[in-house]
């Protein structure tokens, strides 16, 4: 057995290459060809929403991205590395995707399988394949990552939750849902009713996490952030990722691993 925080993936430190793979796997909910760009205004309402109404105007995840395909550039600046990578993902539903992970020059360096509750890691380099639970996966890429939320963490198809009291305030553009304790906050763009940053706080009062979604344009009539950033302040962590090729309804998926026959399979413990 081998403890997950050991694991090692090509050309990059364990924890900050294995962020990108998470990465990769939220960009497994989008859909599309080209992009259409387009110009929104805020309704005749604003800003009068009630909290109600602003949750109820957020969209939920569309059904044509159930089945999907795409294409993403990816750049990471941390202490352990600063670099580019490419992500080919194909994805269906909600707990199947393969992320095949191109580093310069095209090189195919690693595939990432996440099929139900398993989780595996092929580092085509060292020919090993890595193989846990989801479960034991999230010791290094953090829940929210892989899972059933995947796709709206991805893409801003989130709606805080409606179960939880929500406070409001606006200015002359937005509208900011955050908690009474005011450590969770969204900013929401009514000209398009979208999520647009997500920042998370401490007890501490200090920024945990924030993320945003920038240059939202429709691609196969689907509203989707071309740009997303990821950023943790505390870990000096920052992943940008930007959606190239996209395709939803996708037919034909390829969700299998092909490790070759000579690998060595590591199982990891969390």
């Amino acid at each position: 057995m081998s403890n997950i925080n050991n694991l090692y993936i090509p050309f990059a430190a364990p924890r900050i290459t294995l962020l990108v793979a998470g990465i990769v796997l939220l960009l497994a909910g989008c859909s599309a060809s080209s992009p259409r760009d387009i110009v929104f205004t805020p309704d005749g309402v604003f800003p009068d929403h009630k909290v109600q109404d602003i949750l109820r105007l957020l969209p939920e995840r569309p059904d044509r991205l159930e089945r999907m395909a795409l294409e993403a550039q990816i750049s990471v600046s941390s202490p352990d590395q600063n670099g580019r990578f490419t992500a080919i993902v194909h994805a269906s539903g909600t707990d199947s995707l393969l992320a095949r992970i191109r580093f310069p020059l095209g090189i195919e360096g690693a595939r990432v399988l996440i099929a139900g509750d398993s989780a595996f890691v092929y580092d085509r380099i060292a020919r090993k394949v890595f193989r846990s639970s989801v479960r034991a996966m999230e010791a290094v890429l953090p829940g929210s990552f892989v899972g059933n939320a995947m796709v709206e963490e991805t893409l801003g198809f989130l709606r805080p939750d409606m179960d939880q009291r929500w406070l409001k305030s606006s200015d002359s553009t937005r509208y900011y849902l955050y908690s009474p304790d005011s450590l969770m906050r969204y900013t929401i763009d009514p000209a398009h009713w979208r999520i647009e940053q997500i920042q998370q706080k401490n007890a501490r009062g200090e920024v945990v996490e924030q993320r945003w979604y920038l240059d939202f344009n429709m691609m196969d009539d689907i509203l989707v952030p071309r740009r997303s950033i990821l950023s943790r302040p505390h870990e000096n962590t920052r992943v940008a990722f930007g959606l190239k090729k996209l395709d939803a309804e996708r037919t034909h998926l390829d969700l299998d691993l092909n490790p070759k026959d000579n690998v060595t399979w590591v199982d990891i413990t969390g």
